[in-house]
């Protein structure tokens, strides 16, 4: 156990050197990894509801991981902080200041309304085959495979390569513009309609619940942004006003959210929400475990392909059904496994019965075991330090927020997957670089901080 609780320490230390060293912005990548792994550590570690704890190998693999993400964060933040990807004349994330980065309101109107056709298709679907609007009943029959799409194969590419990382993404950028751009009347309401239908399709409540946390994230990332760009007494009066109608704004997304998150609840019949919750973030590092073995007896690597599926994927998908080019042996053994993971069920522990989150930690075991998770949590410690940085200052535009929204989330949701194994959140995360946004000289408009 001695490697579990080595990590608790030092999820503990980093989440208050996080808060210290990143200004006191809490929404920062290192105190929300280290606070997030120090809580799934602990109540991996009571074994309540009959959860088995995972090995010392396990907890030794998330040890290495959870140091090499923290190492990686920091040599970025103290030694690389001033080196930026480059893309032709123009940087990645940094913009020239002499121009905003305003959304491409007309294309995700478009993109918007074709999501919202294609879920309400996909909503009737559900309800012609479960027969009812109940969420609990629509979540088993679709875990169940009760529900099928019936799609065809255009449908489906349009699913996978347009429609999915679009639905993704969308709520983000909606996020951002409430706070850092026009406030978008249109865009709003129909990324509001799409995420309710999406969410009765769908029996899932994370994609209702995900839209108001960007609206608070990007809210405080707002207030730190705006509390320091002034010096001047009169100023300050200002931005103190503007500072409790922002915090007002946020308590009142805060219970729109708790209050929809109940009755989301109770419409799937959850009867021991203590439970639930307990077993989402108590049972990454068990899951991992079972999956490690089953990696470890079928012999299999990924080479770097299993953590960038989400990437590589889509190439070959399109590749395949354009000129009948089959997905490589590689490639398509490591969207078995990752299919698998989530079609199988398996027991963690004692009248467990759970799929899926398997960790940020599994995909990079696959691709190397111990060697892969380091240099893999090492990088993503570089790119949420990079995303953080060029936010972190009163010059960033709304794309480098949206982006740090999406890295923001891979962070957040490291209990579940390593997140660039999803076709969606890749594609969504290069929607958001190259095709939500045009670049505006400043006389072009007057939006703040675009």
């Amino acid at each position: 156990m001695q490697y579990l609780y080595i990590s608790i320490a030092i999820c503990i230390i980093f989440t208050l050197v996080g808060y210290v060293s990143e200004k006191r912005i809490v929404v920062n990548p290192v105190t929300i990894f280290c606070a997030l792994w120090a809580v799934i550590l602990i109540l991996s570690a009571l074994e309540y509801y009959g959860m088995y704890s995972a090995s010392d190998n396990i907890n030794g693999m998330i040890l290495i991981g959870i140091i090499a993400y923290i190492s990686g964060y920091y040599i970025n933040k103290f030694l690389l902080q001033n080196i930026h990807l480059k893309i032709g004349n123009s940087s990645m994330y940094n913009i020239n200041i002499t121009c905003y980065a305003v959304p491409r309101y007309n294309l995700l109107y478009f993109l918007a309304v074709i999501c919202i056709l294609y879920t309400a298709y996909t909503l009737l679907n559900v309800i012609i085959s479960s027969g009812t609007f109940n969420l609990g009943t629509i979540q088993d029959m679709l875990q169940s495979g009760d529900i099928v799409s019936g799609n065809s194969a255009l449908l489906n590419a349009l699913s996978i390569l347009v429609i999915s990382p679009v639905k993704f993404v969308l709520p983000a950028i909606t996020a951002v513009d409430f706070w850092y751009g026009r406030r978008d009347r249109k865009l709003f309401v129909l990324t509001l309609i799409l995420i309710l239908i999406n969410m009765l399709s769908s029996a899932n409540r994370t994609s209702f619940l995900l839209f108001f946390v960007w609206l608070i994230i990007v809210a405080l990332i707002y207030m730190n942004q705006n509390g320091s760009v002034r010096q001047r007494i009169s100023e300050r009066v200002k931005l103190y006003r503007m500072s409790r109608n922002i915090k007002r704004y946020i308590l009142l997304i805060i219970i729109v959210a708790v209050i929809a998150f109940i009755l989301m609840s109770l419409s799937r019949g959850v009867q021991s929400f203590s439970r639930q919750l307990y077993l989402y973030f108590a049972i990454p590092p068990r899951m991992f475990e079972i999956w490690a073995e089953r990696i470890d007896q079928a012999k299999v690597y990924g080479y770097g392909t299993s953590s960038l599926l989400g990437f590589i994927y889509p190439v070959f998908y399109v590749l395949k059904n354009l000129i009948g080019i089959e997905l490589p042996a590689l490639i398509q053994s490591m969207y078995d496994w990752y299919m698998l993971t989530d079609n199988e069920w398996v027991w963690p522990g004692q009248n467990i019965y759970a799929n899926a989150y398997t960790s940020i930690f599994w995909s990079l075991y696959v691709d190397g075991r111990a060697v892969g998770i380091a240099i893999g949590m090492f990088i993503f410690g570089i790119i949420a330090s990079k995303a953080f940085n060029n936010i972190a200052t009163d010059r960033c535009s709304a794309r480098q927020i949206a982006i740090y929204c999406i890295i923001f989330y891979a962070v957040l949701f490291s209990f579940v997957r390593m997140q660039f194994t999803l076709p969606k959140y890749a594609l969504g995360l290069v929607f958001i670089i190259f095709f939500a946004y045009r670049m505006v000289p400043k006389h072009e408009d007057d939006l703040e901080c675009m």
